[in-house]
């Protein structure tokens, strides 16, 4: 898989995710190695607030109320059919820890659908990690993950991650993932 920003891009243009690095290199990342996860290292040499030490980081920039933040692909995307491939990681994740500091609350959104549509994930099944400060660690099962409508993530079907905040117009949030990690491992330690 690899890392992708969310924001509005139609013309209305609604938010923006800003972070050091070029789209091509944050996007060119490789997100699942060897059963580890990988960071384009976003903050790496750029101006840091003590919100931003390392991992991936960036600003949502609201110019309405909307959402922004980014996503990665669990198994990649097909270009020939322009849809997104799923991997089965019910028990091989068991669930996702995220270490992570944020300005604003940050919905984690599993999609498993083999549709990548930016403007459907509110609708997606998700868990909500409360905005912290301070770097914190939160580990989420699968059965966390459930849409407004009560409708639970398909983790046997997954096609991507997303970590998406939202804003009020002229606001901006500041978000930072520093580490995720499959609950199957990390969830023996008291977090």
């Amino acid at each position: 898989g690899r890392w992708y920003k969310i924001e509005d891009t139609s013309d209305e243009h609604k938010s923006n995710f800003i972070q050091p690095l070029t789209e091509e290199e944050f996007e060119g990342q490789n997100v699942i190695y060897n059963g580890g996860v990988g960071f384009p290292d976003s903050c790496a040499g750029s101006k840091r607030s003590d919100l931003h030490d390392y991992g991936v980081c960036g600003t949502a920039e609201f110019k309405d109320d909307y959402f922004a933040g980014f996503g990665f692909y669990v198994a990649g995307f097909d270009s020939k059919t322009d849809s997104l491939l799923s991997g089965d990681v019910k028990k091989s994740w068991g669930g996702i820890c995220v270490t992570y500091a944020s300005e604003a609350d940050i919905d984690v959104v599993m999609n498993s659908t083999g549709v990548h549509d930016i403007s459907q994930l509110p609708k997606l099944p998700k868990a909500t990690l409360p905005k912290s400060s301070e770097v914190v660690t939160s580990c989420l099962t699968w059965d966390k993950f459930k849409s407004d409508d009560g409708k639970l993530v398909n983790p046997k079907n997954l096609t991507t991650v997303n970590f998406v905040v939202y804003g009020e117009k002229g606001t901006r949030k500041k978000i930072n993932i520093h580490g995720l990690g499959k609950y199957a491992t990390y969830a023996e330690y008291d977090y």
